[in-house]
């Protein structure tokens, strides 16, 4: 939406080496986030220890239905797989799109929640 993510989100993200992009030629034309804290900790997850967050996940309107989020779910999942023990993640339960990218990579669902005025579902992976 409008609000989020903010300008200094992503600037946090880029200053802790968490932004990773996918770049056409000189275009930006999909991004994510890697957090190593996550607001979630109280749910039930698999693994609770060494684990990371995936998080403002976003692909160019144009570039959608073109394979560049499986693209990059598959690179970020290859990149973390020997730093941490689990990716957590939350999705709108109305994001349909990115239920069925998660699914794909076979992310389990763990629970939902009511947060920013949404409810999510949150997916975790073990790696």
């Amino acid at each position: 939406n409008e609000y989020y993510p903010l300008r200094s989100d992503i600037i946090e993200d880029y200053n802790n080496n968490g932004l990773y992009v996918v770049k056409e030629e000189e275009s930006v034309i999909a991004a994510l986030s890697v957090v190593k804290d996550t607001e979630f900790d109280d749910f039930n997850w698999m693994v609770k220890e060494n684990i990371c967050e995936i998080s403002r996940v976003v692909v160019s309107l144009e570039y959608q239905n073109k394979k560049v989020g499986s693209f990059m779910i598959n690179e970020i999942i290859k990149q973390l797989k020997n730093k941490y023990k689990s990716i957590h993640l939350a999705v709108e339960v109305n994001n349909i799109p990115a239920i069925k990218l998660y699914n794909k990579f076979n992310f389990e669902y763990i629970d939902k929640t009511y947060m920013y005025e949404h409810y999510y579902y949150l997916y975790e992976k073990k790696l």
